[in-house]
């Protein structure tokens, strides 16, 4: 939020142009953090998933360290025994699924 207030404060002083296209790059720097905080709040998944899309473009690096990560959990709970339902390199969370360990059906 503090981000956005001062880019608003110095798109006013410092942008050229007539004074409704200050006063509109203003309203949408200062307004943008709130518009972001109701979308998180409606629709938490697609907001998740979003973002972590444009982290992936933004940071190529990004993708091969959250494949590692997963496989790490993977990794992990194949040792320790825990039985895995599913797992995805893709997934926004929860990559790597697993059964319940009360369920008496899996081995």
């Amino acid at each position: 939020f503090l981000a956005s207030s001062f880019s608003a404060l110095a798109a006013n002083e410092n942008l050229p142009g007539p004074e409704i296209l200050r006063f509109t790059v203003v309203w949408i720097l200062s307004f943008t953090p709130f518009a972001l905080v109701g979308y998180g709040i409606a629709t938490p998944e697609k907001l998740q998933a979003l973002l972590v899309s444009i982290q992936r473009e933004l940071f190529p690096t990004y993708r091969k360290r959250m494949i590692q990560h997963e496989a790490g959990h993977f990794l992990m709970s194949h040792l320790l025994g825990f039985p895995i339902q599913g797992y995805s390199t893709n997934a926004v969370k929860n990559a790597v699924e697993f059964y319940p360990l009360h369920d008496p059906s899996v081995g």
